[in-house]
């Protein structure tokens, strides 16, 4: 009889043994699973949904001919194709055979930036579009002027996967690539624009 009096005292207590206290504060802080989440978590809705409401420059291209801008090695851009060029298009990405066959719509405006490079690299172009659908074109051109229409072109690569879109590269002497972000559905939208290269 001591023996059960024992024990069921020990229970009232809240010892390990028996289950937890429910009037211990630091028992009664344990993880919410079920809860929906603290503001400690990454919001990537939100953030895409800033960035894509975001107010980046919209003016015409300073050229010269449809160049938005160079971009360089290491360098990040975040710009919109609303108020870009419309000289590009999916005939051309066909007659260049860039990814043949190029997909159809490619009638909206683009942005376009010169990439020049000084020797041998390797290349990674990232594109990241959390808004519409972009796509991704690398064209070799030794020119100032964008590519045209029965212009020969030596290499175009192009990533049209939905979503953002990287594309490696390789050179191995100076070089110069017009990089073509192209809206897929023709409405104007927001993106970032990276390149990595690593000297060889």
């Amino acid at each position: 009889m001591y023996a059960i009096f024992v024990l069921g005292l020990l229970a009232c207590q809240g010892f390990p043994w028996f289950g937890k206290n429910p009037d211990d504060p630091e028992e009664s802080q344990g993880d919410d699973s079920s809860g929906t989440g603290g503001d400690n978590g990454d919001d990537s809705s939100g953030t895409s949904s800033g960035f894509c409401s975001k107010k980046l420059d919209s003016s015409t291209p300073g050229g010269p001919d449809c160049v938005t801008d160079t971009i360089a090695c290491g360098q990040s851009i975040q710009g919109t194709t609303r108020g870009g060029s419309s000289v590009l298009n999916d005939d051309l990405y066909d007659s260049w055979f860039c990814g043949y066959p190029a997909p159809s719509g490619y009638d909206g405006s683009e942005r376009v930036y010169i990439l020049d490079l000084d020797g041998a690299y390797d290349i990674q172009v990232n594109l990241d579009s959390p808004c519409k659908e972009v796509d991704l074109l690398a064209i070799h051109f030794e020119s100032e002027r964008c590519p045209y229409e029965n212009v020969p072109i030596s290499e175009c690569e192009a990533a049209w996967k939905d979503g953002s879109d990287h594309q490696m590269l390789y050179t191995d002497r100076a070089y110069r690539f017009f990089l073509v972000v192209e809206s897929r559905s023709g409405d104007p939208t927001n993106f970032e624009l990276s390149v990595d290269c690593t000297a060889l």
